[in-house]
């Protein structure tokens, strides 16, 4: 059995695979769109909700919040176009509303909850303390509270990538259909950007930093090379499609810019070398997967060969919608005209704690005792079976016994809170049920002596 301290493989190459993600272009530009500073640009209307919209023109998604348009002009299908004026600003601070101003408790639109992705007080580990089961247990909740908008706090420094594939496909599939979905970044480093990286709505803290997503495997924590990081390359394009972000972004987190550093990971050009040049006239970003091609060098930097932003290079860049250290300034960020954020205050956030929060506070604080005591469950079962196969007297026996069930079952519950203490600590389910099924009989047949 393998020891909790002992994290032997930070990457499942072989779980990653990932449905295709089509993308269709429009035939013609449709729609036209005037910004505040007198620009017009034509192309497509992607994605509309409570004034925000993503107008994909020129190759590019941009969103775009009420304050930064004056006018939406919509294809009728008959060569006509609809006037849209932009809505009016700015949000409303929840703090300075009447009662008779707050939403209603069924526009769901207007109800936004924060869950957090790690935190410093309990633990913040991909795959330990951060789960694509708890997000996905976080669902019913957030329907209960008839949250309409989640904003996922992202806190790590990485972790498990196994667990990648897992979360990437529960926000896509299970968040996105029924909430608004954005992610605050304060760290999100290694696996933490990646599970961030399908969320088209990235925002940051004034401190917050995203990326250097390096993959190492093994207690030495060897580099990963050759076809396995070929495998989570071609993975982690088909999340940044999922996020419609430029792929070169995220290779540039990935893998080496320095040219002998590259080389010695045994995968296909190019190497992570990253620039881009931004339109005076447009704000387009375009990247390239060189350090030459464009005005911007982003990758290497300083002395660095693999890209992490921080909060002014991601805004700069287009990355991110937006800076924001509180509340307010995220509703600003996000175009909400009026948002009632979900949940009791608690000194400890500067956010109102969600029923889906509290159950992932909960799931992490039980994760970090079971992990700062896995070691004495299993040495309390081993020393009450040891006790009891020693004891003549069947009385002293069986509470030898009792304890260890006790034992057991602390284990149980521990796997029952966190299933991904099986793979740590065993392996497979498979030989977690064994060991279980074992454990068991020792103790029946400690009994009938």
């Amino acid at each position: 059995m393998k020891s909790l301290g002992r994290i032997t493989r930070f990457l499942a190459a072989g779980a990653l695979a990932l449905a295709t993600l089509c993308l269709v272009n429009p035939a013609f530009a449709a729609d036209r769109l005037t910004l505040k500073d007198g620009r017009v640009l034509e192309g497509e209307i992607v994605r509309e909700l409570d004034g925000v919209i993503w107008f994909k023109s020129g190759g590019a998604t941009i969103m775009y919040t009420p304050s930064e348009y004056t006018k939406l002009e919509r294809d009728t299908g008959a060569g006509e176009k609809k006037d849209d004026p932009a809505p009016a600003q700015p949000a409303v601070k929840p703090a300075e509303r009447t009662e008779d101003a707050k939403p209603r408790i069924g526009d769901r639109n207007k109800r936004a909850a924060v869950i957090t992705f790690g935190d410093e007080e309990n633990g913040n580990m991909v795959g330990v303390y951060a789960t694509a089961e708890t997000l996905r247990q976080a669902i019913p909740l957030l329907e209960q509270e008839n949250v309409g908008i989640v904003v996922i706090r992202f806190k790590s420094g990485g972790g498990l990538l196994l667990e990648l594939q897992k979360i990437s496909d529960v926000i896509q599939n299970e968040f996105k259909p029924k909430f608004r979905v954005a992610a605050w970044i304060d760290s999100a480093i290694s696996a933490a950007a990646m599970s961030a990286h399908c969320i088209e709505e990235i925002y940051f803290t004034p401190q917050g930093n995203y990326g250097g997503c390096t993959a190492f495997f093994g207690a030495s924590l060897v580099a990963m090379k050759g076809r396995e990081l070929e495998e989570l390359l071609y993975a982690m394009e088909k999340i940044s499609a999922r996020g419609l972000y430029d792929p070169k972004i995220m290779r540039a987190m990935q893998i080496s810019a320095d040219e002998a550093g590259f080389s010695a990971l045994g995968v296909s050009p190019p190497s992570g070398a990253l620039s881009a040049d931004i339109d005076p006239d447009t704000g387009k970003v375009t990247w390239y997967q060189d350090a030459t091609t464009g005005k911007h060098v982003l990758n290497p930097s300083g002395g660095v060969n693999i890209l992490t932003f921080d909060s002014l290079t991601a805004e700069k860049f287009k990355f991110s919608r937006g800076t924001a250290a509180n509340l307010d300034q995220l509703a600003r960020a996000m175009g909400l005209t009026e948002v009632e954020w979900v949940g009791k205050q608690d000194r400890r956030f500067i956010w109102p704690v969600s029923k889906a929060e509290e159950m992932t506070l909960k799931f992490r604080q039980q994760t970090k005792i079971d992990e700062a005591n896995f070691r004495r469950y299993v040495a309390n079962l081993n020393e009450a079976i040891g006790r009891a196969r020693a004891e003549q007297d069947p009385n002293n026996r069986g509470k030898f016994l009792g304890k260890a069930r006790e034992a057991l079952n602390l284990i149980r519950n521990m796997v029952r809170n966190n299933p991904n203490f099986i793979f740590l600590n065993w392996g497979t389910q498979e030989e977690y049920d064994r060991w279980i099924e074992e454990v068991e009989r020792v103790i029946r047949d400690s009994g009938r002596r």
